[in-house]
């Protein structure tokens, strides 16, 4: 919640008001400004255009395919796209398009799902060790430094050899390793914001602990998370993807486009369509949440929101012939014993 600001207050660095001697945190602008920062940044923009298309997509994959994605038909096996078939069949006779489409709902629902879990866990457990400190941040960071020694992909493989595969435990393996990065990070951030005066103010005031961390440290993180979180949801959607591509993800006739690319790579001479256009698909994907997620951290972020917006105004501006922000030249200042001019 935004504080009030006093006549006598003034705004101070990184967007906080210095009223006497208390540092209270504000939030620039808007739910309305980063909207509107956000829709002018056009690699955002495409990059929210392309994840809202393969999300529409799977939604309304019943409505969009003309074919049962798991029919097997061998006669019509291998067929290049066509009007009936817009991305061909595969190896059964099965149309690669239907298969695309609600495999799209297994990936990006698994991605979605997956990506939220990790950033909750990973949000908790940070807030907890960075402000608690001490014991609990102790064992809480040797959890954390012994999750970060392995490669997230190599753990993975290892939980699932040992619960066995299938998408249930796919998605579980997934969260169980990927949550200590955003352990680590809100940790170090928290451990800067416990310190500012707003947080021992609240403790003055005699807030609970878990109040100070619910309703006045977690509220001035989760921007950072929010952007860590769409950033972090390719690396998840290619963590599942990869892992379904060994076979431990999904189970045929299932379709998932990691699994659609394993059952493609031995027949990319006869029928390349079955590996090309999933693959396109989870490059697309990645694209659209990369550019979305930089997007976000800009329109997030009050300085570089500002600066943009004095950019696109500076533009504008000289376009329309006015004067720059910087102002015209000002003129040489006379030498000492000229006289001033009449």
């Amino acid at each position: 919640m935004t504080a009030p600001v006093t006549p006598a207050a003034v705004a101070g660095p990184g967007g906080a008001v210095l009223a006497g001697e208390v540092v209270v945190p504000v939030r620039v602008g808007s739910r309305r400004d980063v909207v509107r920062s956000l829709l002018h940044d056009r690699t955002a923009v495409l990059g929210l255009a392309i994840v809202t298309v393969l999300v529409l997509g799977a939604v309304f994959a019943p409505l969009l395919a003309h074919h049962d994605p798991n029919h097997v038909d061998v006669l019509r096996k291998f067929l290049p796209p066509s009007r009936s078939f817009p991305l061909g069949t595969d190896n059964l006779g099965r149309d690669v398009f239907a298969r695309i489409l609600f495999g799209a709902r297994v990936s990006i629902g698994t991605a979605i799902l997956a990506g939220l879990a990790i950033g909750a866990i990973g949000t908790a457990v940070g807030l907890v060790a960075g402000y608690m400190g001490g014991v609990v941040d102790g064992l809480i960071g040797r959890v954390l430094d012994v999750l970060l020694s392995f490669p997230s992909f190599l753990l993975a493989m290892a939980v699932l050899g040992l619960v066995g595969p299938g998408l249930k435990n796919l998605v579980i393996a997934t969260i169980a390793v990927s949550w200590a990065q955003y352990g680590r990070i809100v940790r170090g951030t928290v451990l800067v914001e416990r310190e500012r005066d707003y947080v021992e103010a609240a403790r003055a005031a005699g807030a609970s602990t878990m109040r100070v961390m619910r309703r006045h440290v977690l509220p001035n993180i989760v921007a950072p998370v929010i952007v860590l979180i769409t950033l972090d949801m390719g690396i998840v959607l290619l963590q599942i993807s990869g892992l379904s591509f060994l076979g431990l993800g999904v189970k045929p006739p299932t379709a998932e486009w990691g699994a659609m690319l394993s059952e493609g790579r031995n027949y990319l001479d006869q029928a390349p369509q079955m590996m090309t256009f999933p693959g396109a698909a989870i490059f697309l994907l990645v694209l659209g949440l990369n550019l979305l997620g930089d997007g976000l951290r800009d329109a997030l972020d009050p300085r570089t929101r500002l600066r943009l917006a004095q950019g696109r105004r500076g533009g504008r501006g000289r376009g329309r012939g006015t004067p720059s922000a910087t102002g015209p030249a000002a003129p040489p200042a006379p030498s000492a014993g000229a006289a001033p001019p009449g």
